[in-house]
Order: structure tokens, then sequence, then C-alpha cells
């Protein structure tokens, strides 16, 4: 039986955080009473607190009325043997609790409330830190740039949207202007919805826009500081990011092209014998290709071991991303409570492991093939690594993650751009038309199309980059942070401000291309259709890539795959919706992707399988792999 039990929190509206310094007005002057409960049970459920519901009848003259109050208890118990017994619910005496984390240990209630006396202190002490920070910081003495009035606590950190917050950043774009501030409780977020800012910013003051925020959840504790994604701009990313150019810089990216035309070739098969899968393809195709280039391991299916493991640390890195899902990323002091308060850290300890022990069984496997026969594994990634960890300084856990993550990189996005692009072709079937004439008339109908079309079919090209800037892959864009104090414009940017460029903005400005919301690939070409041409901020014609020093190091790779793919598909298949189609249904992820949608995929004509057949035979399951 429970000797005793105490809760730790009292119900919301007796917390200090309900008093009138931080009521639910000033906390979200704008939001309804269900978004202050909301952030309520979010800032509480984000440290492991559970809500629990407890409903008592009253009294009164009136007659008999029910009260219910939540509240966020955590409830610690000790059985006569001095075990540890916790419960989400509130329990009376007799009742049977469930055994608490093992990282809890025999936590007495005099060590409990040592715990939460602390915790409490450091609660206020980042209110007052923050208060503090508001009052004194150096921008209340220059011109600041404008943005959504926020909490005096919290600042604007509940009024984002959880779901496809770049939607809700280009709206405030449109009141605020081209560049806006935002106060994520303690950290300074800059918003730049404009080519031209992101450009003055981010290209021609790269040597201070470089680096990366700092991603307590994602890099710390779930990379162990690892991913060269989330890195700062030091010495060890400069390091990793010389090697990859090395790596994927255009005279090493041409040894792929191989691989990529193969794995092109049983994309469209796989398309034409199982249409309604267009998604899975999608992922097989562009996983099978990252696999090759960093392991020399191809995929034939998308249930293959290595696609679904590396996958699977995609989606465990993407739940550590999602902003506001993780209170410590804008309260980095939290980071600093124990365990028992912080269950988060339990998660990450684990999501690190599964990671790691996937990369490095990976990489072994591939180093151990490469000492017995340096030949067999030919210039895939590892085989180029290994030689090269020395030399570049890089210990045995940074040369497994830095490969690793080349799969997390390229994969995901492009298999989200292939199926933007079958949504995009159903969409448009008038642009498509266009596209199917050029290849018709320079490809002709007895061969698949190549890279040494790719000068040739200009319209083709133009499609793909309308494509990445139609409908970002990558539509939040990869935060940078400053590294020193900046003016633009007359406007203070403090140093340790999170950089938003917001691609969604940026590819719809109506400044720089007009009608931005259509699908219109002939922007892209010059006016007699005999040059691609980009825009006054970029010769692409699209920021998918990135900025500066921190542009994709794959971008080489990454464009000779979309090619290959989107101009093999325009061959082989004819793309329709079979019903209305709705443009912005997308995923909110870190990469977007078109929710499923109604389309049939058939192939353009008897020509057709033949073709690819014959390619797919040609290439043969391991084409490629030096033996």
């Amino acid at each position: 039986m429970a000797a005793s039990y105490w809760e730790t929190f009292p119900s919301y509206a007796q917390h200090p955080l309900s008093s009138k310094t931080a009521n639910p007005t000033s906390i979200c002057p704008s939001s309804s009473q269900e978004a202050v409960t909301a952030w309520n049970e979010l800032f509480w459920s984000s440290l492991g607190y559970q809500r629990t519901q407890r409903t008592q009848a009253k009294s009164s003259s009136q007659g008999s009325r029910t009260i219910s109050s939540h509240r966020f208890t955590l409830i610690w118990l000790e059985n006569s043997s001095g075990q540890a017994f916790s419960s989400s619910d509130t329990l009376s005496h007799g009742q049977t609790a469930r055994p608490a984390p093992e990282s809890c240990g025999n936590l007495s209630p005099s060590a409990s409330c040592i715990t939460l006396g602390v915790c409490l202190i450091t609660l206020v002490s980042i209110i007052f830190l923050n208060t503090r920070h508001h009052k004194n910081h150096p921008a209340r003495k220059k011109l600041q740039l404008p943005g959504p009035v926020g909490s005096p606590i919290f600042g604007n950190l509940f009024q984002v949207s959880k779901k496809r917050p770049w939607v809700q950043f280009s709206q405030w774009n449109k009141e605020f202007g081209p560049i806006y501030r935002l106060e994520m409780g303690l950290t300074n977020w800059v918003v730049i919805g404009s080519p031209k800012v992101a450009c003055d910013l981010l290209e021609k003051k790269s040597s201070i826009y470089s680096s990366r925020p700092r991603h307590i959840m994602a890099s710390e504790h779930v990379s162990k500081g690892l991913r060269m994604t989330f890195m700062p701009y030091d010495d060890l990313w400069r390091r990793e990011r010389k090697l990859l150019h090395l790596l994927t810089q255009p005279k090493a990216a041409a040894t792929y092209l191989p691989i990529q035309a193969q794995e092109s070739a049983q994309l469209c098969l796989d398309l034409l014998n199982c249409p309604q899968q267009h998604w899975q393809h999608s992922q097989r195709f562009a996983g099978s290709i990252v696999l090759q280039i960093v392991y020399n391991r191809r995929a034939l299916t998308n249930s293959d071991p290595a696609i679904t493991d590396l996958r699977k640390c995609t989606d465990l890195l993407v739940q550590t991303t999602t902003p506001g899902k993780y209170l410590v990323e804008s309260i980095p002091l939290l980071n600093y409570f124990p365990a028992i308060l912080a269950p988060w850290k339990k998660e990450a300890k684990k999501l690190f492991q599964e990671t790691f022990e996937i990369f490095e069984r990976l990489y072994l496997e591939t180093a151990q093939k490469f000492q017995i026969n340096p030949e067999y594994v030919g210039n895939c990634f590892v085989a180029r690594i290994e030689p090269l960890k020395k030399q570049y300084q890089l210990t045995y856990e940074q040369a497994i993650f830095l490969a690793g993550v080349m799969f997390s990189a390229g994969s995901d996005t492009t298999a989200a751009a292939i199926e933007t692009f079958i949504f995009a072709c159903a969409a448009n079937p008038i642009k498509i038309a266009k596209a199917h004439e050029e290849l018709d008339r320079i490809v002709g109908r007895k061969r698949l199309p190549n890279f040494s079309d790719e000068s040739t079919l200009l319209y083709c090209a133009a499609t793909t980059r309308e494509l990445l800037r139609w409908r970002s892959v990558i539509p939040g864009g990869l935060s940078h942070m400053t590294t020193e104090d900046d003016v633009y414009e007359g406007y203070y940017i403090p140093k340790g401000s999170t950089i938003v460029p917001n691609h969604w903005a940026l590819h719809l400005d109506e400044e720089t291309y007009v009608d931005p919301q259509k699908y219109e690939p002939e922007r892209f070409l010059n006016p007699d259709h005999t040059k691609l041409i980009g825009t006054q901020w970029s010769q692409r014609g699209h920021h998918s890539f990135g900025f500066g020093r921190r542009a994709c190091p794959g971008i080489h790779i990454a464009e000779k795959s979309l090619f290959i793919a989107f101009t093999r598909i325009l061959w082989a298949c004819s793309i329709t919706a079979t019903d209305p189609l709705d443009l912005n249904a997308f995923s909110s992820g870190f990469s977007s992707h078109p929710l499923p949608f109604p389309v049939e995929i058939k192939p353009r004509g008897d020509w057709v399988r033949e073709v690819i057949e014959q390619a797919v035979e040609d290439d043969g399951p391991d084409a490629f792999k030096i033996e």
C-alpha cells in the first residue's frame, strides 16, 4: 500500500503563470480561451506532466452543479519496500500505481520536494531573466524590426501555428513587410519573406549569417552534435563541408550519372506496373540512389531493410524538429532540469542510440568490404571517407554520421519533389502537353531521354525549375543564425538571432514572379524559348537548395536526379487527375509533399513499355557495382 503521495502542481487557475502579469490576454492577445488552455497544456506536458481531470459536486441554493478542474500532476508513491511508483491520475487510498521510470530510482518525498523546489525556482528565474532580457536588450535602444505583439514572458511562442507555419509567416509578411521579428521565448527570430532581403543577408553577408541556431533536442541530444545539418559555423563544420565538396563537386557528381539513369528507368517501370503506389516508388528511387552513392548498396524494393532502417532515422529526426513540440528549444534553461522532470531526455537518448546503431552497421559493412577489396565498393562515399578521416581530423563517430546524414538530406527531399511533380502534372495538363511535344520532337519514341539531351530539352528543364519554385520541398527553409550584431536598412539584428528564410513566401513573391500561384515553366525561358533564365536574385530561379555557405552540398547530384526522373516520367507516362485536386493539400512536415490525391498513371503509348523494359534489362540489378 502507498505510504504517501503528493501532487506537484495546482490547477491552472491557481498557478503563478495565470496571475495578472501573465493573464490570458497578455499571453496571447488575439487568441481565444481555448488557445490559452492549449498553450497551458503544452507547457506542462512538455515537462512530462499529464493532465488529469477532477470532478466534484457542489451544492448551492439554486441546486447542485458539477465543477471540473484540470490539473497537471506528477505523482510519486512509495510502497512498504521503498519502491517508487507514479501515476498519471490522482490516486486515492488503495489504488494501484504503475512502476516509476527506472531513472527515478527510490525517490523519497523529501528528495522529491527538494527537486521540485529547485525547478520552481528555475521557472521563476526564467520569468525574471526574460523580463530583464527584454527590458535591457540593446535592441530597445535601436530601431527594432516590426512584428506581431506577443506576451511579456513567452513572446510570440504560442501564436505560431504548429501546422504549416510557413503560411502564417507569409501572412505576417503582408502585414509587417519583407522582414520582421518574432520573440520566441528567449530567442529572437527574424523572418524573411523577400528574395532581395534573403540575398542581401544570407548571400552578401554570409560571413556572419552562416551559423545554425541551437537545436537542443535534434542536435545536442538526438545527434550528440554529430549531425552536420545542425552544426554551428565552426572548424568541424568547415572540415566536413570541405570533404563533402570533394565528394559532390560536378566532376565527382558525374561519376554517379549511370546510377541515376539506372534507377530512373526502374522508376518508370514501377509506375507502369503498379501506378497506385507512386509515392512508394518515388521513395525507393530516391533512397536507392543515395544508398548506392553512400554505401554502394542497391534497393530493388521500397521495403529493403537498409532503406527501411535509414528512413526510420529520418522519421526519428523529423519528430524532434517540429516547431513548438519541445518548449526547451525556446526556453533553454529547461535543458538543465533533471531527467525526472524532463522525460524528453530519456526519449532523446533512445533516439540517438537507434540512429547511431543503424548508421554504424551500414558504415562498417561497407568499410569492411573496402578493406577486403577496395575495388568492390568503387567510389561510394564510405570508401572515400575512410582513408581521408585522418587528413580531415574526423573521429570514428563523426565519419559514421557524415555518411549517414547524406541519406536523410538527399532521399526524403528528392522523393517529395518527385511526388510533387506527379501532382503538378495532374494539375497542369496543358503545360505538361508542351513538355510531351518537346520530348517527341527531340528524343522520339525509340529511346529514353538521357543526360546528353539536357541542353536541348529546355522546356523540360524549365518544368523542373518551376516545380521547385511552385511548391517548395522545404517550404519553411532551413534557419540560419547571426554570429555578430548587424544593421539592415536601419533595423538592428542582434547577434544570436535565428534567421528564417521562408521559402514559401520567397517563391510566391509577387515582385519577383508574375502570377506566382500559377504553374508557368515559361517564366524560366527567354521569349523565343532558346535559353534558360533565372531571376534577379537567383540564376536557378528558386532558392530550394539554400543560401550562401549553407547551401546544399549535394546540389549537383540532386539536380541530375530530378532532371532524369522528371524527363523520363514525362516521356513514358500520361498523368491525369481523376477528381478535382486541392492545390494546397500538402503535408506539414520538415519536407512537404502532397497528401494522397486522385490520379491515373498509364503509358503514353504502345512503344513505352518495350523501351523501358529493355533499358532496365541492360542495366541489370547491379550493373554498376564493381565485383
